[in-house]
């Protein structure tokens, strides 16, 4: 292989070559000829080049492809993003929605045997009950009481008696 050559490939492989010194030895090492003398280098380039060749599309239509393959899935990411957020927020509407659909007015509550009832009904029923058994007490101390002036009355006329004969007889 040339002098020229072999020097630019060890600038090469120490780093040292300039832009237009690799494409020299890019062009000139990727040819079919040049592989005999020096295989392992022009193999490198050779390598390089189809790289380049199959990163790059060379005609229209590849080339439309690709842009039309990234817009498209470009297209749907935006369709994905969008209504991913439209749910999220038909998600927050709702729950909020449903918080206050749940809220109940606890303005009519009765505590019984420490255990808090919020039903207007059952708080009803229960304050019915119990003022049917504090009229039911009532009612039965009314009468007891009557009994008791009654035997209070008796007694009172006994003591008179007793008083009337007692008079009577001193």
């Amino acid at each position: 292989m040339d002098t020229n050559i072999n020097h630019l490939l060890e600038k090469y492989y120490k780093g040292e070559t300039s832009l237009e010194e690799e494409k020299f030895l890019r062009n000139t090492l990727s040819f079919e000829e040049a592989q005999t003398e020096d295989s392992y280098s022009s193999l490198i380039f050779k390598t390089f080049n189809e790289e380049r060749e199959a990163a790059a599309p060379t005609t229209l239509k590849s080339l439309y492809k690709t842009r039309y393959c990234k817009r498209k899935s470009g297209y749907y990411k935006k369709w994905i993003y969008a209504a991913a957020s439209i749910a999220a927020c038909l998600a927050v509407v709702f729950t909020i929605g449903l918080h206050y659909l749940n809220q109940h007015d606890y303005s009519t509550y009765i505590i019984i045997n420490g255990v808090r009832y919020n039903d207007e009904k059952l708080a009803k029923e229960y304050l019915n009950k119990i003022c049917e058994e504090e009229e039911h007490i009532e009612e039965m101390v009314v009468t007891q009481l009557d009994e008791m002036c009654q035997m209070e009355n008796e007694l009172y006329n006994v003591e008179n008696q007793i008083n009337n004969i007692i008079n009577n007889n001193y």
